[in-house]
């Protein structure tokens, strides 16, 4: 076990305190519970479970509108990645997004939040956003 780990309880981390302010002073040590992020059921699986036949992200989508976005997204992002000649890395670089959640998005195994859209967006200078249209 980490020394940063509780002894007796899981989810629960040692932190240190970095800045000042009126509920802890700097170099102070505590223990924090980890919470997970209420996401509900949509966002339990990643998008790429929700292929009814075939592959990602070709396949055919099950009713999950959600799903069938990342889908139509994945497909735009791929599509702006060749017209540019760009690979992964390259536009990780440019949009100042890791190259690990480019890599998810397009395989379907992440869902993209809107800031990380914003960001590929920018960089490609291109929609990559489907609205209502899928």
């Amino acid at each position: 076990m980490s020394p940063n780990q509780h002894p007796s309880r899981w989810g629960v981390i040692r932190i240190t305190c970095s800045c000042g302010s009126s509920l802890a002073r700097p170099g102070r040590t505590g223990w924090v519970r980890l919470h997970l992020m209420p996401q509900g059921d949509a966002r339990r699986l990643p998008p790429r479970a929700y292929c009814a036949s075939g592959a990602w992200p070709e396949a055919v989508m099950e009713e999950h509108h959600g799903a069938r976005v990342a889908q139509a997204m994945a497909a735009r992002l791929r599509a702006a990645l060749d017209g540019r000649g760009w690979s992964v890395a390259q536009l990780s670089r440019e949009s100042g997004v890791a190259r690990f959640t480019i890599a998810k998005a397009l395989a379907g195994e992440a869902w993209p939040d809107l800031l990380t859209i914003a960001n590929l967006e920018k960089a490609l200078d291109c929609d990559l956003w489907p609205g209502r249209e899928v």
